[in-house]
């Protein structure tokens, strides 16, 4: 029997955008807008939608390929549906991980990952400052900033991924940004930096807390 992928966009795009939108409303107060601009709405839409896209193309290439005789396959066709395989299943994870980096309020670390937030990077203020540079440096419009815990060298990084098809070998994603067009270019045009801006005091600490101490014991 196939067993296709279960995902939180199951519930539909009205439900999702909705608790997008709370969180969104809180960004904009911080960051000094006085309310959600009309923008919001369809760039929520288009978020929610396209991860859910992803989630229905994963599901039919697992039914794809689960068909497939794969010593008569040719190895162009392989090769493009083990990538795409590849792509779409991280674009899932990231953009799940995506929203649910989206806090409420400003926030701090706490506990060991606090902590492991400063030896790996010297202080907060100083992991803030490279993960917020990572992703004004993704100007081009595609690109995720994530937060990595690496069980093998037991310690945090920041990785630089300019598409979805590239992954972090090895590591734990704890915390993501995406630098997709669609995640800002509505709201702030070519302006990356603002958009970066407006995430960091916004990130939602308790999940990157949480998938760190399951992380580490492992």
């Amino acid at each position: 029997m196939i067993q296709t992928r279960r995902s939180p966009w199951s519930f539909g795009v009205p439900l999702v955008c909705l608790l997008a939108g709370l969180l969104l409303a809180a960004t904009h107060a911080v960051s000094g807008g006085a309310e959600i601009r009309r923008s919001d709405a369809p760039r929520l839409v288009d978020l929610v939608r396209e991860t859910q896209a992803a989630v229905n193309r994963l599901n039919a290439l697992s039914e794809q390929l689960a068909k497939l005789d794969f010593a008569a396959t040719p190895a162009a066709t392989m090769s493009e549906l083990k990538r795409e395989e590849h792509s779409v299943y991280n674009s899932t994870i990231l953009h799940e991980l995506y929203f649910e980096s989206l806090g409420e309020a400003p926030t701090r670390p706490s506990g060991v990952f606090a902590e492991a937030l400063a030896r790996d990077f010297g202080s907060l203020d100083r992991w803030r400052a490279e993960f917020a540079a990572t992703g004004k440096a993704l100007d081009g419009g595609s690109g995720w900033v994530i937060l990595t815990y690496a069980p093998r060298d037991k310690r945090l990084f920041n990785h630089w991924c300019a598409d979805d098809g590239m992954a972090p070998a090895g590591g734990v994603p704890l915390l993501v940004l995406d630098m997709d067009k669609h995640a800002y270019a509505t709201d702030y045009g070519a302006e990356v930096g603002k958009y970066v801006d407006s995430f960091m005091p916004m990130i939602r600490w308790t999940t990157p807390e949480r998938l760190y101490r399951e992380a580490i014991r492992v």
